[in-house]
Order: structure tokens, then sequence, then C-alpha cells
């Protein structure tokens, strides 16, 4: 009975969108999550905090959101199609330069795979933080190229809810359109 109460309660909750018509990149993450516009763009020129309405998956560290995402425009990518995009998603040397991009910022990269969103191919990453982090954290980040440019989430959260987070994690990234 409690369990469907809280689930009751937990479907109720409202998920907050979030849309940016100049590039067209919109999130609509599911319940629990809401979206909101972060002060912080660190290299993009669009960049959004999520959270969880019920705290769950925790928040790490000093992390103020459980994910974040941001789109860069990159006019270089104006002459890919759909067709190009995904031959350099599907080699070997994109996912090599992604894990190694993420290696020189002290994460430890546990694992890598594919993933398609309107069409387009993706690449995550799994990793922990480096052993001086102050948590035992987990990260989880997904990187999508389009024309229009590049699409990055990035998630933390503690080691011991990576398991249970990590589902939903691929939800949220799943309900990003990606600009194109």
């Amino acid at each position: 009975f409690v369990w469907s109460v809280a689930c009751l309660l937990i479907s109720a909750l409202p998920s907050v969108a979030f849309e940016d018509t100049a590039s067209g990149c919109r999130i609509n993450p599911p319940q629990p999550f809401s979206v909101e516009r972060s002060a912080e763009k660190r290299p993009y020129d669009i960049s959004v905090g999520l959270n969880s309405a019920i705290g769950k998956p925790r928040l790490a560290g000093r992390d103020r959101y459980i994910c974040e995402a941001g789109f860069k425009a990159n006019a270089e990518n104006a002459s890919l199609d759909r067709a190009t995009i995904n031959a350099l998603g599907d080699g070997e040397e994109w996912i090599a330069h992604l894990k190694s991009v993420y290696e020189k910022t002290g994460m430890i990269v546990l694992a890598t795979g594919r993933y398609t969103l309107q069409g387009f191919r993706g690449l995550e990453l799994e990793g922990k933080a480096p052993p001086h982090a102050p948590d035992d954290v987990r990260i989880y980040i997904a990187f999508s190229e389009t024309p229009k440019g590049h699409t990055t989430l990035r998630c933390v959260t503690l080691a011991e809810d990576y398991i249970t987070a990590l589902p939903q994690f691929r939800a949220i990234r799943d309900s990003i359109t990606l600009p194109q």
C-alpha cells in the first residue's frame, strides 16, 4: 500500500521542460525531474541544470544539479549530414578522443557505449571521480553531434545510487531534442 501511494505521489509530480527556441534545443525530462537554465555556461552556449523533486538520486560533492546539459554551436558541423555524423560516431577514433578528453580531467572511465537519439549516433561514458575527490561518485556523460553543434549531458551521483540512477540518466538523455 505504501509503495502504491508513493508511486501515485511521484507520478503526480510535474516535470518541468526547457526550450531554447533560437537553437531548437529542448529538454522535457521524465518525472520527477525539472530543468532550469543555469548561470554557469561552462563551455556551452546554452546550459541547464536538472534536479529531482524527490531528492533521488542524491547530489554528490558540491554539485548544485544532479545533471547538467549544454549545447555548443559549431559552424564546422554545418557541412556534415546525418550519415557522416553517424559514421564518425560509429568509429573507434571518436570514442577514444572523447574518452581521452574526460580522462585528462581526472575522470576514470569505466565503460563506453553508443546510443541513437533522433537518428543521430551518440556516445556515452560511465566513470568515477579521481581518488582525491571528496565523495565516491559515479559520472554519466552522453555526447551527441548534429549539423548545428554538440549537446552534452553530464550526471553525477553517489556510487551507491548509480545503478538505480543510470536508467533515469538515460531517460533524461532521451528527453533531449537535439538542435538540428
